[in-house]
């Protein structure tokens, strides 16, 4: 089984500023949400091994956010990767971040094309239709009323993001009503079933 690495979600950070140009926060965070939801839906493991919050604004990979906001009050790692994080994550802007050029040799190839597509399929997106675009999916929609009701966070369930969006307002307006992670049911199969008796994390 996986664990959270620092040095990776850096690097995936990384790359996709390097290749999207993008350097708010939000942008950032939703980014990594396509992208572990892609590796889920099509090998049944996630990129980053990160806890996934809903939040009025969407799913957030809740270490990712830590790193980027250099909170090192919520963000328990040693001082070799506090370090490491400060080298590399530089504030500039209220929600801004630039993110060093990392070597990213370490990715695997299916990680790169999963960070790939999600560049290419959302590039087009502002950060607050990329939230809206999150709230059609089913790991965040199960949470929507009590979001709504309490404005506060609930914890996510990477099972969930093997079901298929069935309310889809913005996959109607954005994409003509296709899921850009649409899978048949053969590969949907596979991929849950390598999720769950190979990582399967149980919080």
């Amino acid at each position: 089984m996986k664990s959270f690495s620092v040095l990776k979600t850096l690097q995936v950070l990384s790359y996709i500023q390097q290749k999207s140009g993008r350097i708010d926060m939000l942008s950032l965070l939703k980014y990594c949400f396509f992208a572990d939801r892609k590796m889920l839906r099509t090998f049944g493991i996630p990129i980053l091994d990160d806890k996934y919050f809903a939040l009025k604004f969407g799913p957030v990979c809740s270490q990712t956010k830590n790193i980027l906001q250099q909170d090192f009050d919520y963000l328990y790692v040693d001082k070799t990767d506090e370090e490491l994080i400060k080298a590399n994550v530089t504030i500039t802007g209220a929600h801004d971040m630039k993110i060093a050029a990392l070597n990213t040799s370490s990715l695997s190839k299916a990680e790169k094309q999963a960070l790939d597509f999600v560049i290419d399929t959302f590039g087009s997106f502002s950060p607050f239709e990329l939230v809206e675009i999150t709230h059609d999916y089913p790991e965040w929609k199960r949470w929507e009323n009590r979001l709504s009701a309490t404005n506060q966070s609930e914890m996510m369930d990477y099972a969930d993001f093997f079901k298929n969006p069935v309310e889809t307002p913005a996959l109607d307006k954005y994409f003509s009503s296709k899921d850009p992670f649409e899978e048949t049911s053969e590969n949907l199969e596979i991929a849950k079933s390598m999720y769950f008796q190979n990582y399967a994390v149980q919080f």
